[in-house]
């Protein structure tokens, strides 16, 4: 699973959740402002084995 934004993410509760069910790989790439309301900014969830990249500021 991969998620890449560019601009001002924001959500109600968080601004970016992903959740991989698989065991693969979830990345989240971002080069602008995150926030979630009454959340996390970013919040990932993998199973096991499963490997998760966060990468802040891409290509800024």
């Amino acid at each position: 699973m991969s998620i890449t934004t560019t601009g001002t993410v924001s959500g109600g509760i968080d601004g970016i959740y992903a959740r991989n069910a698989d065991s693969g790989l979830t990345s989240v790439s971002v080069s602008g402002a995150v926030k979630g309301g009454t959340g996390a900014g970013i919040a990932t969830e993998t199973n096991a084995g499963g490997l998760t990249v966060i990468t802040l500021n891409s290509g800024a």
